[in-house]
């Protein structure tokens, strides 16, 4: 996963769809394998939080607002 460019910040962002009535969480630049990365998220996430990886956009968008714990997980990885 490729930090971004001045700031140097893991691309981890919450997005709001519907007139702010859908919430995801979106994260960006991954590079290797993300299945990998969805099945090492399953077990920091509540259970039954939905994934989907777009693997062509080099994306995988999680349901709901989780940015905060996606980024200390990252962090703890050595992201």
């Amino acid at each position: 996963m490729a930090r971004t460019g001045l700031g140097k910040n893991l691309p981890v962002y919450v997005d709001y769809k519907n007139g702010g009535n859908k919430v995801i969480t979106v994260i960006r630049r991954i590079h290797g394998n993300p299945e990998g990365l969805v099945a090492d998220l399953k077990n920091e996430l509540p259970h039954g939080t939905e994934f989907k990886v777009r693997p062509e956009m080099q994306q995988v968008i999680v349901k709901g607002q989780h940015v905060q714990k996606i980024r200390e997980f990252l962090t703890y990885k050595g992201f």
